[in-house]
C-alpha cells in the first residue's frame, strides 16, 4: 500500500535542495562578511536586458560605466554577466570585449592567487554558460581562450573544455550543413 505524500516534508525537502544549490553556486556566495548575497551594481540593468532579449551598444556602455564605479567585479556581478550571456542572443558587437575583460579580470587578476583559476571555477563557468547543454557562443570561446592565455598554469578542465569546443561547429553551421550537405573548410557552400 502506498504511503500518502506529506506536503510539509515535500516542501521542506524542496527548500533544503534550493538552499543547498544556492550555497554551491559561487555567484550567491559572499565575498566578505559585510557584503549582502544579492548586492550588485548591474542586477537591475541585466534583468531589463534579459526581458528585452537584446543588448545594444548603449547598454554595453551603461554596464561598463556601472562596473567602473566602486572597485572590481563581485562574484554576484560575474554571475549576472554570465546570466546575460546565456539568456540573450542578440548582442551588441561591444559585448564580447566587456564580457571577456570583466570575467578575465575577476577570475585571473582580482582574486588570489593572482594569475590562476581553479578547476571549480571552470566547472562553474561551464555549467552556468551551458557549455554541455547549449554549446559555446563566440563570447564563451573568446573567454575560455583568454583565460587559458592569461592563466599562469591553466587547469586541466580549462584545457579539456577548449579542446572540446574547438572541434564543435556553431549550431547555425551544423543546421546549414544538414540542410545543404556541403561544407568546405568551415564555410558553407551553396549547392545549386
Amino acid at each position: 500500500m502506498k504511503q500518502p505524500i506529506n506536503q510539509k516534508s515535500l516542501c521542506f525537502s524542496a527548500i533544503n535542495l534550493l538552499l543547498f544549490r544556492l550555497c554551491e553556486d559561487p555567484s550567491y556566495q559572499r565575498e566578505d562578511p559585510g557584503q549582502g548575497m544579492t548586492e550588485s551594481r548591474i542586477r537591475s540593468t541585466i534583468s531589463v536586458l534579459i526581458d528585452r532579449c537584446s543588448v545594444e551598444d548603449a547598454d554595453v556602455e551603461r554596464l561598463r560605466e556601472l562596473l567602473s564605479v566602486g572597485g572590481g567585479l563581485t562574484a554576484v556581478e560575474a554571475g549576472d554577466l554570465v546570466r546575460l550571456e546565456r539568456h540573450v542572443k542578440r548582442m551588441s558587437p561591444l559585448w564580447l570585449a566587456l564580457f571577456v575583460e570583466a570575467l578575465t579580470g575577476f577570475f585571473i587578476w582580482e582574486r588570489r592567487p593572482t594569475g590562476r583559476i581553479s578547476e571549480a571555477d571552470i566547472e562553474w563557468l561551464a555549467f552556468r554558460l551551458g557549455l554541455d547543454s547549449t554549446g559555446p557562443t563566440p563570447a564563451t570561446r573568446a573567454l575560455l581562450t583568454v583565460l587559458n592565455e592569461e592563466c599562469a598554469e591553466p587547469p586541466v578542465a580549462l584545457t579539456k573544455r577548449l579542446q572540446k569546443i574547438s572541434h564543435v561547429r556553431p549550431l547555425w553551421e551544423r543546421y546549414a550543413v544538414a540542410r545543404s550537405g556541403a561544407v568546405t573548410s568551415g564555410a558553407i557552400v551553396s549547392s545549386s
